[in-house]
């Protein structure tokens, strides 16, 4: 891929919230956006809407599975300012709502949990089991992960 296209990727990676536009990112690579936009779709296989849009919603995507975060904080933090387009669009890229996923997300977490607490548990001593129970307590009062 060209060095280009690669710190354009990275950048916009890094600047999700910002308002990224063509004539921006072709600022940023030095070129004209009717020069920049062609040659990042070579280098790329995708538009740079294209590439926005998919960093967007992958990062949306983990932040969904890995915090608490509002749905609506979380869409502006990758650069969504109207909940109802991210929901849109998040729900044709993976199909489902972001609700739905960050709901299922949790279920295959938890299910994974115990599979590994439930493979683990004859191995472990009485204080091990102790201190693991304990965890599982404090994790379903505070509603998080083990």
């Amino acid at each position: 891929m060209e060095y280009f296209a690669v710190q354009t990727l990275t950048y916009v990676k890094s600047h999700l919230a910002d308002p990224l536009t063509l004539k921006a990112l072709a600022a940023r690579a030095h070129m004209s956006p009717a020069s920049f936009g062609p040659r990042f779709k070579r280098a790329t296989g995708q538009t740079a809407y294209q590439a926005i849009l998919h960093a967007r919603l992958m990062q949306a995507q983990l932040l969904l599975r890995t915090t608490r975060a509002t749905i609506v904080s979380i869409a502006w933090a990758v650069g969504f300012h109207n909940h109802s387009h991210f929901t849109h669009l998040f729900r044709q890229r993976f199909g489902l709502t972001p609700e739905a996923y960050r709901w299922q997300a949790h279920q295959t977490t938890t299910v994974d949990t115990l599979t590994v607490v439930m493979a683990l548990w004859p191995r472990l001593g009485p204080e091990q089991q102790a201190d693991l129970l304990a965890q599982m307590e404090a994790a379903v009062a505070g509603h998080g992960a083990v």
